[in-house]
């Protein structure tokens, strides 16, 4: 995310339409720490948690929603796809110059939160149902004003956290769509940015990804905010460009999934918070970012252009075998994408006829 883009997340729609800047303009990795025990380790924690499911090499089913380009209008929208790559559906197409971003689902499925952001003229918080019906602008008044960015749902989806720089630079903040009333999380300076907000499974914590506290490098490093705690944790240090960013919690909430270009290349890691540990799952030259794990933990999808295109990729995380899993291609229709979110299917009703 940059200063003037509301969605650093979106790099690579922007790859295609417009370039997002800093969070910086964010590709991503991090200062992944390979080492075999650690990730054998988090393997086995993969094990434990997609207990169930069939197999070392299955990837979960559930849906996963993503900002993807429309091919007939040039703009993003909403996509859902299942895991195994069929019935894809464009849930918020229509004519309005506008770009729909930074999809997350709802704990149980129902629900997606996204940014509309309607390129010169400011953003929106939307939330739709998961059929693509019902679509409601939930925007606090105060943040019409500001870029707002990259919400996650509380676990009981009664409220959304997201970052806003309607008060200067980038911000946390949170909604609670029982009242409308919105919370400050941060309080820090310009050049600091607050971005990619996530909250934990527990709704004890929120992850989040913090830029410019130095005064040579935008990199950025991971913290987490406890509920009560007066500042938050640091969990990384900054290393790269970009530093680490896109933090999303596992199922459990052991573990936080990110992105980094700590080593060089845009990677998708894994972070164990027990043992504070950092494993690299993807580690190629291509371009990985934007995890999220599969609802039962035993995988995780993620954007990668390994295939030429910006495709949705998965893989599985039930390995007992040194090193990650071989990846799993869902999308494969060569328009690009950002921001999967991975989550059950709802059981929803069609929607009324006119």
């Amino acid at each position: 995310m940059s200063d003037c883009d509301p969605d650093r997340t979106a790099a690579t729609l922007d790859g295609v339409m417009n370039q997002s800047t800093s969070q910086g303009g964010n590709t991503m990795k991090t200062r992944g720490i390979p080492v075999l025990a650690a990730l054998a380790a988090i393997m086995v924690a993969g094990v434990i948690a997609g207990a169930g499911s069939a197999g070392t090499g299955a990837i979960a089913g559930g849906k996963i929603v993503y900002a993807g380009v429309d091919p007939q209008d040039g703009l993003a929208d909403v996509y859902a796809v299942k895991a195994d790559g069929s019935a894809k559906t464009n849930l918020t197409n229509d004519t309005a110059d506008r770009k729909d971003l930074s999809p997350e689902l709802s704990r149980d499925g129902s629900k997606i939160v996204f940014v509309r952001d309607h390129i010169e003229k400011g953003t929106q918080l939307m939330v739709v149902r998961a059929n693509g019906t019902a679509l409601t602008d939930v925007t606090p008044a105060k943040f019409e004003i500001g870029d707002i960015a990259e919400p996650s749902w509380s676990p009981d989806g009664s409220q959304i956290v997201f970052s806003s720089n309607a008060d200067g630079n980038f911000e946390l903040y949170t909604l609670d769509l029982r009242t409308g009333t919105t919370s400050r999380l941060t309080r820090t300076l310009y050049p600091v940015q607050n971005l990619d907000p996530a909250w934990s499974p527990t709704g004890e914590a929120i992850a989040f990804s913090r830029n410019g506290l130095s005064a040579t490098s935008r990199a950025a490093s991971l913290y987490q905010l406890k509920v009560g705690a007066i500042a938050p944790a640091r969990l990384t240090s900054a290393q790269g460009v970009d530093g680490d960013v896109d933090p999303v919690y596992s199922p459990d909430g052991r573990q936080i999934a990110f992105s980094s270009d700590r080593n060089g290349y845009d990677d998708v890691y894994i972070l164990d918070l027990g043992r504070f540990s950092v494993a690299n799952m993807t580690g190629t030259k291509h371009r990985d970012v934007e995890p999220t794990f599969a609802p039962d933990g035993s995988a995780l999808a993620y954007v990668s252009d390994r295939s030429g295109a910006t495709e949705l990729w998965a893989q599985s995380l039930l390995t007992l075998a040194p090193g990650p899993a071989s990846p799993f291609q869902i999308t494969s229709d060569g328009a690009s994408k950002s921001h999967p979110s991975w989550g059950p299917e709802a059981a929803l009703s069609s929607p009324p006829a006119a």
